[in-house]
């Protein structure tokens, strides 16, 4: 069935309103008679056989209040008026009134009949997200296919992203668009803890730049070390104060390179239980960091923690608790010895919370390390390809290092998403995850039609007996870009002819675009304004028009442009014609104006 018109004689604030839905026909309420008349000028292939119209207006002019009548036609409510479908057939018109006082005329154009079976299912979409205070009240004849409800619970989500990637992968995606996968990316190391990584080396060469041999001993298993660097250095360093910073600079520099070689040549295998994975070795210096600096440590100590943690890690492929213990103790105590520390407070302070410390580290590392075997050990992630290289490894169907993952499987999806969060924030802020090659705008666009493919690809609309949808898209343009509210229309019709399920849907559709409604004919856009504070329906603007008499007279704007600009342009203009002088402030504002036209005419003579 077709819904062809809608007469509401009360419902909320409409009053005496009449909505038609379907130019094929001409329909008319005068109050006691309804009559409807073929339209001779009805071009039933405009819309590629899809039966489609729109309803705009202003806030408050009664859309939303139009879509609730329909869709509580089933429902026991006060509401009165007259519904009127065309059957599967095209031969009959069904007649649906609701709590009628009197009775209503009908001069039709074809046979009627009193609605005995709605068998239209209706199917409500929008693309509002989830934070929506509302609460509207069940109906049980629309199926709800809005992400703020399918998101609602485990299950649903689950349901809603297999149904996402399904769409993503079908043959009517792949014909117009590029593959869309969802991914995982753990960041590298940030400026700020390479900059703190580089400043412990240099506080620890100028430690030990007193001893060469110390500093050999230091570094003595780095392979290929360049130890002129160092010798340099110890040259310059008392009488060429600018040569001895740049030899510095190049020595931290090449021993910093050497940490990152070891990551990308040893891979870091996990061979037990306390192996370090790349996940992990990106993210340790975090911890450390972080952790240290919400202690008392002072920047002294801070540099001494993370140069053992760099000499252990360069040296080393495990990390335990106990190793960790290890670490911040031998800090602390190179910190008491340290001849620049003369705070006994600090002191007592920094040793009081050395446990503290090395709980905190250890619970954090721990947490991050569960969620790196879960990536590790999940054979539904595949390894997306690295622009950088950032040493990736894969060793016997486990992942060792991660640059990007990727899977299309929902449940991986949100059960890594649920890991995620359960790390501290600053951790979570080095992992960026989500739709890889499409938008957050984008998605809003997707979340609509992937809702409607996986409602309708199964449906088989050549059964005779195959079901009828009234689908209503309510704020269809809600988070779309320009372009692809252009599109919109385009792509939706296109999505049903290649599923044949033209003769067994229809679409109601709401907007304030008029990008949208430029796709529309006159005659299927339903124009609500107020007057006197009462719904009407007025003259519809639509194919063929241009985008600023659709903004100014379809959408009732006052103007094209913003308020704010409009005030000062014209407060420009009034100068201009009342030929008043022009201040040097006002002739900066006249330059800028982008409408040439505009622009020269208020600057020229």
């Amino acid at each position: 069935m077709k819904l062809i018109f809608t007469h509401i004689i009360e419902h909320k604030i409409l009053k005496q309103i009449s909505i038609p839905f379907n130019s094929q026909f001409k329909c008319f309420f005068d109050g006691r008679t309804l009559t409807i008349k073929e339209n001779p000028d009805y071009l039933d292939d405009y819309y590629d056989g899809v039966n489609i119209s729109s309803i705009i207006g202003n806030n408050g002019s009664g859309k939303t209040s139009i879509l609730e009548f329909i869709e509580n036609r089933l429902e026991y409510n006060d509401s009165i008026g007259v519904i009127v479908w065309l059957d599967k057939d095209n031969e009959t018109f069904i007649i649906q009134e609701l709590n009628l006082h009197e009775k209503i005329l009908y001069n039709l154009c074809k046979s009627h009949n009193k609605l005995n079976d709605d068998n239209v299912e209706t199917l409500r979409v929008t693309n509002i997200s989830n934070f929506n205070f509302s609460k509207k009240a069940k109906t049980r004849q629309v199926t709800d296919l809005s992400a703020e409800y399918t998101y609602k619970t485990k299950k649903r989500r689950v349901k809603s992203l297999n149904q996402l990637l399904r769409f993503l992968h079908s043959d009517y995606w792949a014909q117009y668009h590029t593959t869309v996968t969802y991914s995982f990316k753990l960041r590298g190391w940030n400026t700020s803890i390479k900059s703190w990584i580089k400043k412990s080396l240099e506080s620890e060469i100028l430690r030990i730049s007193n001893s060469p041999d110390s500093y050999r001993r230091h570094l003595q298993v780095i392979e290929n070390m360049d130890y002129s660097l160092f010798q340099s250095f110890i040259k310059s360093k008392d009488d060429n104060i600018e040569a001895a910073e740049h030899y510095l600079s190049k020595l931290v520099d090449e021993i910093f390179r050497k940490l990152q070689s070891t990551m990308e040549h040893n891979s870091y295998k996990p061979e037990n239980n306390n192996s370090i994975d790349v996940i992990l070795l990106k993210n340790i210096f975090s911890i450390f960091k972080h952790t240290l600096n919400n202690s008392p440590a002072d920047n002294t100590f801070s540099q001494i923690a993370c140069y053992q943690l760099f000499k252990h890690l360069l040296f080393s492929n495990s990390l335990s608790n106990e190793l960790i213990s290890e670490i911040i103790h031998t800090s602390f105590n190179e910190f008491h010895r340290s001849d620049s520390v003369n705070d006994k407070k600090l002191l007592d302070q920094i040793e009081s919370e050395i446990s503290f410390i090395v709980k905190t580290i250890c619970e954090d590392y721990e947490n991050l390390k569960g969620f790196s075997k879960s990536i590790r050990r999940n054979r539904h992630f595949k390894l997306k390809p690295s622009k950088n290289n950032d040493y990736i490894a894969h060793q016997e169907g486990h992942y060792s290092g991660v640059e990007e993952i990727e899977t299309s499987d929902a449940e991986v999806i949100l059960s890594t998403i649920t890991r995620i969060g359960s790390l501290p924030e600053y951790l979570q802020n080095n992992i960026d995850y989500g739709w890889s090659g499409l938008s957050s705008g984008e998605f809003a666009k997707i979340s609509i039609f992937s809702s409607l493919y996986n409602k309708l690809v199964n449906t088989g609309f050549e059964r005779t007996d195959a079901p009828n949808y009234l689908v209503v898209i309510d704020e269809a343009d809600l988070y779309l870009h320009p372009e692809w509210q252009r599109v919109f229309v385009s792509d939706l019709v296109g999505m049903i002819v290649s599923l044949e399920a033209c003769n067994n849907i229809q679409f109601i559709i709401t907007t304030h675009s008029p990008l949208i409604i430029g796709d529309f004919l006159p005659e299927d856009i339903v124009t609500l304004k107020l007057e006197n504070g009462r719904p009407i329906v007025a003259n519809s603007l639509g194919f063929g028009t241009k985008l600023s008499d659709a903004y100014l007279d379809g959408m009732f704007l006052d103007s094209t442009y913003g308020e704010h600009s409009r005030g000062k342009l014209q407060h420009l203009i009034d100068i201009k014609m009342h030929s008043q002088n022009i201040s040097q402030k006002d002739l900066k504002l006249t330059r800028k104006i982008s409408n040439s036209s505009l622009r020269e005419a208020l600057l020229g003579d």
